[in-house]
């Protein structure tokens, strides 16, 4: 940026509260509780990306729920029509480089 970096200051009892939080995620019972989240916002994004669903094109409140029912209708038959063309769902997203770094040297 124009600027360079920031630097933020915070408040002992904000500083306490946030490392608290941050100790919090190492525990088996946050991570349960994000793995449904994180399947939760891998639909949402599943449904924004295939239906292009980000906006409504209706004005009427009625007609976004019902476009945000077919959508969520068009992932689903998406999802059983993958299932039974035997692809499965990977347990975790395999990045770039580790996919190179898993491939044998030639």
């Amino acid at each position: 940026g124009k600027w360079g970096r920031a630097l933020t200051l915070r408040e002992p009892a904000q500083r306490a509260a946030l490392q608290q939080r941050r100790g919090e995620q190492e525990t088996d019972a946050w991570r349960e509780r994000y793995r449904r989240r994180a399947g939760i916002e891998a639909t949402v994004c599943q449904i924004v990306h295939r239906t292009h669903a980000r906006r409504s094109r209706s004005r009427t409140a009625a007609a976004t729920h019902l476009s945000h029912c077919l959508a969520a209708t068009a992932v689903n038959l998406i999802r059983i029509d993958a299932w039974q063309q035997g692809h499965r769902p990977e347990r975790t997203r395999t990045t770039h480089l580790c996919r190179l770094l898993a491939r044998p040297s030639k």
